[in-house]
């Protein structure tokens, strides 16, 4: 082989390389598009998946919240009727003391009345 011809056949197999590596850059590439589309889904699927959680949780919270707000609610009504009970227990107990406190006097002026 003459210089010459090496030359074309070093330049032929540099052309051969070139062509190689662009075909595997053209095969690999679109492999390489799909990955990250493929890491992109999952990504967002991910996010999506701690949205709904969050969700949920916001929601479960929301729920506790308002079931202690009803129980306060019940028990702000008892404890009402239980002052209501209260004051009216009051109220019998002082007519029943004034009502003994009458008949006493009463009686104490029967006595007075029957000593004279």
């Amino acid at each position: 082989m003459d210089m010459e011809n090496i030359h074309l056949w070093v330049d032929g197999m540099e052309e051969a390389l070139e062509l190689s590596a662009t075909l595997k850059n053209t095969a690999v590439f679109p492999k390489i598009q799909l990955l990250e589309v493929t890491a992109s889904l999952a990504a967002i699927a991910v996010l999506q998946k701690h949205q709904a959680l969050e969700v949920s949780a916001i929601m479960k919270v929301q729920l506790k919240v308002h079931q202690v707000a009803q129980a306060l609610e019940v028990s702000l009504q008892i404890a009402q009727v239980c002052q209501a009970s209260v004051f009216l227990l009051d109220l019998a107990v002082s007519q029943k003391v004034l009502q003994e406190a009458q008949a006493l006097e009463v009686s104490a002026l029967l006595m007075d009345m029957k000593v004279q």
